[in-house]
């Protein structure tokens, strides 16, 4: 799954939520909207994980460069 910087804050929105005591929330991850509850919070916690680490190498892998050398000199 592709996730973006919107999913990320949407989920972050939802653990801010929770933490402070609402018992329920929303978030919309790729186009979903997904209700959690305070149970949740883990598992939110673990996604909001998965999210940076998924952007953290979408950005890396976006500027990936190579280098080549031939034994010609090109």
């Amino acid at each position: 799954m592709s996730y973006t910087q919107t999913d990320l804050e949407s989920i972050q929105q939802a653990i801010l939520e929770l933490a402070t005591g609402q018992r329920v929330t929303e978030a919309q991850i790729d186009g979903q909207r997904i209700k959690y509850a305070e149970a949740d919070l883990p598992m939110l916690k673990q996604l909001r994980s998965e999210i940076q680490t998924a952007l953290m190498l979408d950005r890396r892998l976006g500027k990936q460069y190579r280098l080549t050398q031939s034994s010609k000199g090109l």
